[in-house]
């Protein structure tokens, strides 16, 4: 489960990220997470059973790489750490919740769907979920992004001027079609290159096993 945990993390693909977007993609996330996390409670066959379960383990660092991009897409740059931090109060909620259920609910079927079904409540709610303004300015789908700013109003009880808007948008893309064509290609392999990254790519890799151990 800690294999395929870290191999989900850098298996969450920037490119699908790009090109569905962080609100279509976490979807998709949610249907696979659901599927082989429900399959795996009604299962009797051991390998399948094992199978499944791998599987559920690839859905959880997926799952949070993609909710950042999103997080940081909708918040405020000012409030960007608040608002990325914000998630963990109901993921360690649930983490409380989770062993008071364990202590009533001794069936691991139950169990596991107790933990798993919760996902699909998302579903009936998904149009009510704004698309990441940034993600669509940065697919020339102004238009949406302006909708999706208009929509949570102005400042300080102050009208949104939707000109500025526009123009401020245009500004935006203009400058990230800028800084694509001057921005240089990274891998995951510069993460070892300089020394002083090197340490810290270290550090950081034993500190999350040791958490996930």
């Amino acid at each position: 489960m800690l294999l395929c945990w870290n191999v989900g993390w850098f298996n969450c693909d920037r490119d699908d990220v790009r090109r569905l977007g962080p609100k279509e993609m976490y979807l998709h996330l949610q249907r696979y997470h659901a599927c082989n996390g429900i399959g795996s409670a009604f299962v009797h066959s051991i390998p399948l059973f094992a199978v499944l379960r791998f599987m559920v383990g690839f859905w959880p660092d997926r799952s949070d790489a993609v909710a950042l991009h999103f997080r940081h897409g909708i918040g405020w740059a000012s409030k960007r750490t608040a608002v990325g931090n914000m998630i963990y109060f109901f993921y360690n909620g649930f983490q409380m919740l989770f062993f008071l259920i364990a202590y009533f609910e001794r069936d691991w079927r139950i169990l596991i769907l107790a933990v798993t079904v919760p996902a699909i409540l998302l579903f009936p709610f998904w149009k009510l979920i704004p698309e990441s303004p940034r993600w669509l300015v940065a697919h020339d789908r102004l238009d949406e992004a302006q909708s999706v700013i208009e929509a949570f109003g102005g400042k300080k009880n102050k009208p949104l001027n939707s000109e500025v808007l526009r123009a401020l948008l245009e500004d935006v893309r203009r400058d990230q079609l800028q800084r694509e064509r001057q921005a240089k290609k990274y891998t995951p392999i510069d993460l070892f290159r300089p020394p002083k990254m090197r340490k810290w790519t270290a550090i950081m890799c034993y500190q999350w096993y040791e958490i996930f151990l």
